[in-house]
């Protein structure tokens, strides 16, 4: 039989664990519901600096982490937001709507939505750069080049940038905050077929001749 104490040990490691599955349990319904609002709008934040500028974007079932460095950095045209972007941090939103006038250029023929935005960090990206990277599969994707092309280079004569960004699908994302969840809800039915069975709820030991406790693991018959 347990001694108190690791029964006490047991008790507050319960209690850790249920407000684990609590924070992943909501952490998958964010997940979940930028998931759907990805296909009517894109989400950011930026932070920008004199040398730098970071961002952290969610759209069409992506998450990715986006490093723009070089170049004119506090003034450099990102085509992908109507966002001001300046010093300091900056919230972003886009719905689809802000991206059609960019479709329907050059007679139907311009750029896409996720040309505007998703694949926005590989402009000027070249295989023939040894240092440059592009790997991607089952929705992940990392990207550096450091030849970065914005558009306002055609118009302003801007230099190019490095770009590295991080892409992580939300499938990815969900199925990680899914796993805590999905483990508590096994062992609460397992629970449950132990208990109507006669068994220790916690370690399966058969309490049909036992009174009050377990006689393996200390555990309560009402537990």
């Amino acid at each position: 039989m347990i001694t108190r104490s690791r029964w006490i040990l047991k008790s507050n490691n319960s209690r850790l664990f249920l407000i684990a599955v609590s924070l992943s349990l909501l952490l998958l319904l964010a997940t979940l519901a930028l998931w759907a609002r990805g296909y009517s709008a894109r989400d950011g934040v930026w932070y920008s600096n004199d040398r730098a500028r970071y961002s952290l974007q969610t759209y069409r079932g992506r998450i990715w982490y986006w490093e723009l460095s070089g170049g004119h950095v506090t003034s450099d045209y990102v085509w992908n937001t109507p966002t001001k972007l300046h010093a300091g941090w900056v919230w972003d939103s886009a719905p689809n709507s802000y991206y059609d006038r960019f479709r329907m250029m050059y007679g139907g023929r311009g750029l896409s939505a996720e040309q505007f935005t998703i694949d926005a960090p590989a402009m000027g990206y070249s295989p023939a750069d040894p240092h440059a990277a592009n790997w991607q599969a089952l929705g992940f994707r990392y990207l550096h080049t450091n030849g970065w092309v914005p558009i306002a280079q055609l118009s302003w004569n801007y230099p190019t940038a490095r770009s590295t960004a991080v892409f992580i699908p939300h499938w990815a994302i969900a199925a990680t905050f899914a796993f805590l969840p999905a483990t508590a809800m096994f062992a609460a039915l397992r629970r449950r077929h132990r208990a109507h069975r006669g068994l220790c709820q916690f370690c399966g030991y058969d309490l049909r001749a036992s009174e009050d406790r377990c006689p393996e693991c200390g555990a309560s018959k009402s537990a």
